[in-house]
């Protein structure tokens, strides 16, 4: 259950917090601006270059995909990275909300590098590409980089919390 606070205002008398008197035009203005990525991303890239970006749902029939030796080695090397920052995170005991949150994040990011290197070293083929299995490693790739913003949003809640002093 949802209880107001009360608290002190300028004039030293109490308040409280109440919702935007203007909810529905609120709701309106996010659903615009839905609605205007959602175009944007559909058309904008097809105007920049309509060869470069092509809808592939996982068919493919040219090869796009780098998997040259420079790109897995990235990614495995922000595997370390991402390892080494949660190692660093799991000895700190101050602020455990936010802690677990940041490991959280780097923890999907690992995963995501990891299964990115692992495509660009294996699946070098077209051929190759248009398997189960690269379906399978490409949505863990770009699942979990999703995933990972419920943990942004909650470093961030984090962050406003000790801002405010609680």
């Amino acid at each position: 259950m949802c209880t107001q606070r009360n608290h002190v205002t300028k004039n030293g008398k109490g308040g409280h917090h109440s919702a935007p008197k203007n909810v529905p035009l609120f709701v309106l203005g996010l659903l615009g601006v839905l609605t205007a990525t959602m175009l944007t991303s559909e058309y904008l890239p097809k105007l920049l270059s309509p060869t470069t970006y092509v809808r592939s749902w996982y068919s493919y029939s040219v090869q796009r995909f780098d998997n040259t030796w420079p790109t897995y080695v990235t990614d495995y090397g922000l595997t370390l990275q991402m390892c080494v920052g949660i190692y660093m995170l799991l000895k700190c005991e101050r602020n455990l909300r936010l802690r677990n949150a940041a490991i959280g994040l780097l923890l999907l990011y690992a995963v995501s590098v990891t299964a990115g290197g692992i495509s660009h070293q294996t699946f070098t083929t077209v051929e190759e590409m248009n398997t189960q299995a690269f379906r399978l490693m490409w949505s863990v790739v770009v699942g979990t980089v999703t995933a990972a913003g419920g943990f942004l949003g909650s470093i961030g809640s984090a962050f406003a919390s000790m801002a405010r002093g609680r």
